[in-house]
């Protein structure tokens, strides 16, 4: 007896042995018997032909690949369970305390940590939990071939607001809007799905999502809007691993936007993101593992923004960091771009600080005050007598010249503003920065009036760490174990002071000279 196919099989996902496909055609093939699935894989490796058969074409493949097809008998393709199935396979109650952990997979644990024994506790007590349906407000049911077949949910999953559909069977937009609709979903993840672009979204269907999650879909940009665009609630846009390359938004969608994830994808060019400041609700934006090599930010461009992630771009110019600052960002993630392998361990960060100063905190690392105080200052030091140069051009070449020296350097004019006019004989000193020298210093306290100061030579590139443990040893008596500051005494200006607080900076940051005096209190 010859089983016969549904006709609603077409368009239908399927997967055989963990590979994934689509039902593009139903029918007879050739002189052969019986009902036959013509079917397109994932995996355009996977199949034997383009969707022909002895000259006749039954199909055409979405993605063509001379070997992306194949025939099937509908008893080989495994068409996947519904929503509910998925559900209790995936939380339903599991007699035994050790709630479905096999001992296979308990003797597997044992040998991977080097365990005496291996014992399963408290999952019986979770399963139960779980097991309770009704009470459930986050489902995830990713990778269980699970389908889009309609079925009544709303009864068993009476709590859900939260479902993971990730890399399943699903394949109608049509479908899932009917299905999810019946509970008041606010979060909605179905990356890794081949889901064809609909024509329109019933909007009324997500009246309450606030997130939706379209990670590895194949979409472009005109798609995503096309079926997020119109979400009356939608806060968080997930979109990352798509193929979107060109951003063109129309007025009026994405009215509530705060979040939108575009990492992985193929934007080249700063000037498709500035076609987003237009959402003015948007406050965090992630646009990691791009190709981005430029930055420009216009005048009023995403007045809300707080968060900026463009870690492994191609951002090569310190200018285009610059422009950051015309910003209002607070938290910036920036790893791996070019521009960051031309400094030293540890100065790209501090440039970054410098460069933004709206910034709190930079690579999920929080930026105290100190570390940006001696970012300024030491960047103040390093461009000094580039800087300076500048002002010795004629009057004619001096707008042109510093317009140039301040695209590059950003807000060193401010620096300036704010720690003075660099003059050339300390820069000379930074510059030199001699590691093997050894500069004689006065030691005194202001704790010990009638004490002579003491004489040392002290190398300059020692830290203040180091410093504070020596002076530490010669004040113990005195000092006991209170904390010591340390403040630096110009020989050559005596009324030029300046606090050695950063116990990380080596000595010669300080411009430190022969017979200067160290004073040291507590």
């Amino acid at each position: 007896m010859i089983e016969k196919a549904e006709p609603s099989l077409i368009g239908r996902r399927f997967c055989v042995e963990e590979k994934k496909g689509t039902i593009l055609y139903q029918g007879p093939v050739g002189a052969t018997k019986g009902e036959w699935l013509g079917v397109e894989w994932d995996d355009p490796s996977r199949g034997k032909h383009d969707g022909a058969h002895e000259g006749v074409r039954y199909f055409i493949p979405r993605n063509y690949s001379p070997t992306s097809s194949s025939f099937l008998r509908i008893n080989k393709v495994n068409l996947g369970i519904n929503l509910l199935e998925g559900v209790r396979l995936r939380y339903g109650k599991v007699e035994g305390e050790t709630a479905g952990v096999g001992q296979e997979c308990m003797d597997d644990l044992q040998k991977e940590i080097g365990a005496r024994f291996v014992q399963v506790v408290g999952f019986d007590k979770v399963n139960k939990h779980q097991s309770q349906l009704d009470k459930l407000k986050s489902v995830s049911v990713g990778n269980m071939n699970i389908n889009d077949t309609h079925v009544e949910i709303f009864s068993t999953l009476t709590s859900m607001v939260d479902l993971d559909l990730s890399d399943n069977l699903l394949s109608s937009w049509s479908n899932i809007s009917d299905l999810v609709s019946q509970v008041p979903l606010r979060v909605l993840n179905l990356s890794f799905n081949h889901l064809p672009v609909p024509n329109s979204i019933p909007v009324d269907k997500y009246s309450h999502l606030v997130h939706l999650i379209l990670g590895s879909m194949g979409y472009s940009w005109s798609d995503v809007e096309r079926i997020a665009g119109d979400l009356p609630k939608l806060e968080n846009l997930q979109v990352h691993r798509n193929k979107i390359k060109d951003i063109s938004l129309t007025p009026g969608k994405f009215t509530k936007l705060k979040g939108l994830d575009l990492d992985s994808n193929l934007i080249d060019d700063w000037t498709e993101i500035q076609n987003l400041s237009t959402l003015q609700t948007l406050e965090y934006l992630q646009l990691n593992d791009n190709r981005m090599s430029n930055i420009k930010i216009e005048s009023g461009m995403f007045k809300n923004l707080k968060g900026l992630q463009l870690g492994f771009n191609l951002i090569s110019e310190w200018y285009h960091v610059s422009e950051l600052n015309k910003l209002n960002i607070t938290e910036l993630r920036f790893r791996n771009n070019p521009v960051l392998q031309s400094e030293k361990l540890g100065e790209g960060r501090s440039t970054l600080v410098v460069l933004i100063s709206s910034l709190k905190v930079l690579n999920g690392s929080e930026i105290q005050d100190t570390e940006r105080k001696w970012a300024e200052i030491d960047y103040y030091k390093k461009h000094g007598l580039e800087y300076l140069r500048v002002l010795q051009v004629s009057e004619e070449e001096r707008t042109s010249a510093l317009e140039t020296f301040t695209r590059t350097h950003g807000r060193y004019i401010e620096l300036v503003n704010k720690f003075g006019e660099p003059t050339e004989g300390e820069l000379k000193v930074k510059e030199s920065n001699l590691k093997s020298s050894l500069v004689l210093v006065k030691i005194s306290s202001p704790n010990l009036v009638d004490t002579p100061p003491l004489e040392k030579k002290l190398p300059v590139n020692m830290t203040v760490a180091k410093l504070k443990a020596l002076v530490g040893r010669l004040f113990r008596k005195d000092a006991g174990g209170a904390e010591l500051k340390l403040v630096l005494v110009s020989s050559r200006s005596p009324e030029q002071k300046e606090e050695m607080d950063n116990d990380l900076r080596e000595l010669a940051y300080y411009s430190l000279e022969n017979e200067d005096t160290l004073l040291v209190s507590w």
